[in-house]
């Protein structure tokens, strides 16, 4: 019996599709093609979401293993490195930043908190360095982090590795730890790399698309309502530098009010903190390792987040010129990263900043 035309082209259709996501499934497997890998990246086994909203998300304590381009080692309190030791004369030094200070892209042990270390152990012994730091905390974080965790440990000095791009909402990790948790259950993502392929490349518009949301300027602010300190009309000189910002990312976004705003509200909050448990805050601003042309474009941004360090009494190390004295560029952790330096790049900032607080002694 013969078979309806329409019939007959239909299940031709759905053989030729059916026989085409074989194919593809089949060709993943073997150029050894691993989406969900690439996606998870080993963060799953080290980041959760934090019980505190203003905190969002942390590390889980005592994992350990391979993330960020790194070597991971998670202590019992939560954050990268051995555990704290008990000495009761320690001078600890406490460093909040993100991924730069966290590590990523560079060998373990090479992290700027611990080279911090070793310089300031090789002085005194009875130096501690505790790294806090985490890829994507931005300025409201990184106070967070320092109120609820960080203070328990009576710190002398905290270190804000602070990089440009703090002044703005840059990490999706609570949305990525709810996505593993949904692709983690699920039947056709664990078992189909086709499934995951097409769910990557989902993912990656949608991590862009959030970000985009996240920092419109409406959005921003909305999201930071409460945390947003005023900036006085006649602070001309503020004014001139946010107006002679880069139109080019990310010195567009100190052009914003809201944003210099934000950053002035963590800043004087955690300057209320060191006056209260009588600790010095010192700030080593990172550069965007980029300069078109031979000239660094973000040179105003490093001027504004100065002006307002030293405005609440913070010491201030600029990493932007000994960085381009030594070639910016050529302390990339990878070519085209304009954020991560090199295992170079941190003991540069690590030996610099030692020398501003061994000096203020």
């Amino acid at each position: 019996m013969r078979l309806h035309p329409l019939v007959a082209n239909s299940a031709l259709a759905l053989f030729a599709f059916a026989a085409s996501v074989a194919l593809a499934e089949g060709a993943l497997r073997v150029l050894g093609v691993e989406p969900l890998a690439e996606l998870f990246g080993g963060r799953d086994v080290f980041v959760r979401a934090s019980a505190d909203p203003e905190i969002g998300y942390e590390l889980v304590p005592g994992a350990s293993g391979a993330a960020w381009g790194t070597r991971v080692r998670v202590n019992g309190r939560g954050f990268r490195g051995p555990e704290p030791r008990g000495d009761a004369e320690l001078r600890r030094v406490v460093v909040l930043g993100d991924s730069i200070a966290f590590g990523n892209e560079v060998p373990a042990g090479a992290e700027f908190p611990a080279r911090l270390a070793e310089v300031l152990g090789a002085r005194d012994p009875r130096f501690e360095v505790l790294n806090f730091a985490l890829g994507g905390y931005d300025s409201l974080q990184e106070l967070a982090v320092l109120e609820r965790h960080a203070l328990a440990f009576a710190p002398e000095h905290v270190v804000i590795a602070y990089c440009l791009n703090d002044a703005g909402i840059v990490s999706t990790n609570r949305e990525y730890i709810e996505r593993v948790s949904r692709y983690r259950d699920d039947f056709w993502v664990r078992r189909s790399r086709l499934v995951q392929f097409l769910l990557h490349r989902l993912d990656q518009r949608s991590h862009a698309a959030f970000l985009h949301e996240m920092n419109r300027p409406e959005r921003f602010r909305e999201l930071s309502a409460g945390r947003i300190d005023p900036i006085a009309a006649d602070e001309r000189e503020l004014r001139a530098l946010m107006a002679s910002a880069a139109d080019w990312h990310p010195s567009d976004w100190y052009r914003d009010e809201a944003r210099v705003g934000r950053i002035r509200f963590a800043l004087r909050r955690i300057a209320e903190l060191s006056r209260a448990r009588e600790f010095e805050v010192h700030i080593a601003i990172f550069p965007w390792l980029e300069a078109p042309g031979g000239a660094y474009p973000h040179a105003a941004v490093h001027a504004i987040v100065a002006s307002e360090a030293a405005r609440v009494g913070f010491a201030v190390t600029d990493l932007a010129d000994p960085f381009t004295a030594a070639g910016l560029e050529s302390l990339r952790a990878a070519p085209f990263d304009r954020v991560h330096p090199n295992a170079e790049g941190h003991v540069l900032a690590a030996r610099l900043v030692a020398e501003r607080l061994l000096s203020a002694e």
